[in-house]
């Protein structure tokens, strides 16, 4: 059967009339259409319900455009079933219609047939994320299936290692900074040089901020000047025994003024 024919078949049983447009449009015969374009025809949502028993007949067909035709999301839903297998279908223009619920199945369309590499959706109030889906998958389609290629990130430049510490005493802190940056640099074996040479370093800056102490007093070492040892305690052996023998001659003495008296 003639394509036309095919049509008017549908509309009749969809309680259409035919578009004259698209009558006028279709060939004789299916092989003979590669591209159709109805743009601004506003065949609505029943004409492209009509049309699709012709598109699966077209194997042929690589682009089809349907800008500005006021179909819904359940005719372009039913269109998503007709070309998901279709051999031939290429490019697919479904610009200014509102079809904004029509977003999983065109999604589901650009995986399914791999061979779609264009898909217009201008003026679909589909959401921003089914576009950008949708968007990536025709990319990939046109890949051969890869993921798309995206620009290699630039890498930072290697950050250069400082060793900068601050040392609260002060007039040493910026010397062993500058020592260490040294150490860092400098082989193994000169790493224990600039070690000795930073304690030294420190040593010196630190006795040069240290205040000048008062000389110490001159201190009696004798044992008398020892406060805290009693009189006692400072008399030597001779002189306990010259104490012990005053003490007995003056014993002996009471006792003999006690005898006289008596």
């Amino acid at each position: 059967m003639a394509l036309v024919g095919a049509y008017r078949e549908r509309c009749a049983a969809l309680g259409i009339k035919p578009n004259s447009q698209l009558v006028k449009t279709l060939p004789d015969a299916a092989a003979a259409l590669t591209e159709l374009d109805l743009e601004g025809n506003m065949i609505g949502s029943n004409g492209l319900l009509a049309l699709l028993d012709v598109l699966a007949q077209c194997h042929a067909l690589h682009r089809l455009s349907l800008k500005g035709n006021m179909v819904g999301t359940a005719p372009v839903e039913a269109l998503v079933k007709v070309l998901r297998d279709h051999a031939g279908v290429r490019e697919l223009d479904l610009a200014d219609n509102d079809i904004r619920l029509a977003g999983p199945a065109l999604l589901e369309l650009v995986k399914a047939n791999p061979r779609i590499t264009k898909l217009c959706l201008e003026g679909t109030h589909l959401r921003p994320l089914f576009c950008n889906l949708i968007h990536f998958q025709v990319q990939r389609n046109r890949a051969g299936g890869q993921r798309p290629r995206t620009a290699p990130a630039r890498k930072a430049p290697p950050a250069t290692r400082e060793s900068l510490t601050v040392d609260p005493s002060p007039g040493i802190g910026p010397q062993r900074s500058s020592l260490r940056a040294s150490q860092d640099a400098s082989s193994p074996a000169e790493r224990k040089t600039v070690q000795f040479e930073a304690k030294d370093a420190g040593a010196a800056a630190a006795a040069a901020t240290r205040p000048a102490s008062a000389p110490a007093p001159d201190i009696d070492k004798s044992p008398a000047s020892d406060p805290t040892k009693s009189p006692a305690d400072s008399v030597g052996f001779g002189d306990f025994g010259t104490f012990g023998v005053a003490i007995e001659e003056g014993s002996d003495g009471g006792d003999d003024d006690k005898g006289g008296g008596g």
